[in-house]
């Protein structure tokens, strides 16, 4: 079993599956606890545990992870996606450090710049007399108390670091547990919120994207109408982030969903228009039809966030080109996948109604 389906069932969301799947490489794992170790400059032999009370006092906070060396707690790690920062933080945690004991913030890279800047203005709030060091950390200096380390690491960064420590044979179920925690990250990321630019706000180029995406799509199923398809199920939007079209060819047996989706998009840099085989259908064909999908031929992408259609292949718009060739490329594209899947089933299968 992975590492994220033991998990789930006994969190409450994404970003907390993100953090115990951590804790849980980190204790299981000697050459990532080591690397995350040098990365805080800790003793390498330090123990990596969750939810560490920092007090009885539910106010004095609960940082995510703790390194432990004996009884002495060096180094506590608190994840943050979309949260910001709570009341005990940073002051309550470095105050529950040793000297040189080290706070890391591991944060979305979108968010570095804010968690950076509310940080600081915390810790001097508080009296602490911060030192600059490279790479987005700080020397604190408290009144009447040891020098802390503070500091705002990334997500990708750190399990890029994590990953190359576990590459090899000893280290395959660490390694496989970290890829599964990275596309798990990714996908949240790419739906956290971002502060918009003025720039973004003000330039209509987002907004005519956006309509020109919808155009497309609204001009890519009368174009599949025109060749014969046939609605399976009327225009939907869900709130996996995706507005489309199911529909289906009366010659072949398998249902298929054209649709745009923001968030894919920005997860895949590929496309906004999307391809995924109708839900019933990708369950009852799923063994022959997946490996196929994913694969070098096809490329399709494995959403784990999407609930229904995980699997979605990319419909890429031709750049330079006028609306006419950019619909009949469209066209084409779901046409060649759709013949493709019948000829790999061999006529097998059931046709489901509407």
């Amino acid at each position: 079993m992975s590492v994220l389906s033991a998990i789930r069932p006994l969190v409450r969301s994404e970003e907390d599956l993100a953090t115990l799947a951590l804790a849980h490489v980190l204790r299981a794992s000697t050459p990532a606890r080591e690397s995350m170790n040098r990365l805080l400059g800790v003793d390498p032999h330090a123990d990596w545990s969750p939810q560490h009370v920092l007090a009885d006092d539910e106010l004095a906070g609960r940082p995510d992870l703790a390194a432990t060396l004996g009884s002495v707690t060096v180094a506590f790690i608190e994840a943050k996606f979309a949260a910001g920062l709570t009341a005990a933080q940073p002051a309550s945690y470095l105050e529950a450090l040793p000297d040189d004991g080290h706070l890391a913030l591991l944060v979305p890279a979108s968010r570095t710049g804010y968690i950076s800047r509310e940080l600081l203005r915390r810790a001097e709030a508080a009296g602490a007399r911060l030192e600059p060091s490279p790479h987005r950390s700080w020397s604190v200096h408290l009144p009447d108390r040891p020098t802390r380390r503070l500091s705002v690491l990334t997500w990708e960064d750190v399990i890029a670091r994590l990953l190359q420590a576990t590459e090899g044979v000893e280290a395959r179920s660490a390694h496989q547990d970290l890829r599964q925690i990275q596309h798990l990250v990714e996908d949240i990321e790419a739906t956290l919120f971002v502060p918009f630019s003025s720039e973004q706000l003000t330039s209509p180029e987002i907004p005519r994207a956006s309509v020109q995406v919808l155009e497309l799509l609204k001009l890519l199923r009368d174009s599949l109408l025109e060749a014969g398809w046939e609605p399976s199920g009327k225009y939907t939007s869900s709130i996996d982030g995706w507005t489309g079209y199911t529909m289906r060819h009366p010659d072949r047996r398998l249902a298929w969903s054209v649709h745009q989706s923001w968030s894919a998009w920005l997860a895949q840099a590929a496309t906004p228009l999307w391809l995924t085989l109708s839900w019933e259908h990708r369950l009852e064909h799923a063994d022959v039809l997946r490996p196929w999908l994913t694969g070098p031929a096809v490329r399709a992408y494995n959403f784990t966030t999407w609930t229904r259609t995980p699997i979605a292949v990319p419909l890429y718009i031709p750049a330079d080109a006028d609306r006419a060739e950019v619909v009949a490329a469209l066209l084409e594209q779901v046409e060649r996948t759709s013949v493709e899947a019948e000829e790999l089933l061999g006529g097998a299968g059931t046709v489901i109604g509407d």
